[in-house]
């Protein structure tokens, strides 16, 4: 009886577990699929502020300069993050070949 009773609950901890591992991964993969527009977008923002701290009103204007900073830094913390989703696909890449 205590066997039977254990194999159930072993049971239903893996079905629990695949569940939960199939949620997750399907979030990874919403993820990584989005992360390059994510980048892209970021990256136009920062083209287009490059350009507007360009105009003649705004050289050398502070808040300018610092959106620019925190768009730098914002693309670099992204491109870590890219990095981590792309090595997935690389590895998925170098099996298929």
């Amino acid at each position: 009886m205590i066997w039977w009773s254990i194999f159930v609950l072993s049971v239903l901890l893996n079905i629990l577990f695949i569940w939960y591992t199939r949620i997750m991964l399907s979030k990874f993969s919403f993820l990584s699929e989005n992360i390059d527009d994510l980048t892209d977008r970021i990256q136009q923002y920062q083209e287009h502020i490059t350009r507007v701290s360009e105009m003649d009103v705004y050289i050398g204007d502070p808040t300018i300069i610092g959106l620019m900073q925190h768009t730098k830094d914002l693309q670099e913390f992204l491109t870590e993050y890219q990095d981590v989703f792309l090595l997935g696909e690389e590895q998925n890449e170098e099996e298929e070949a």
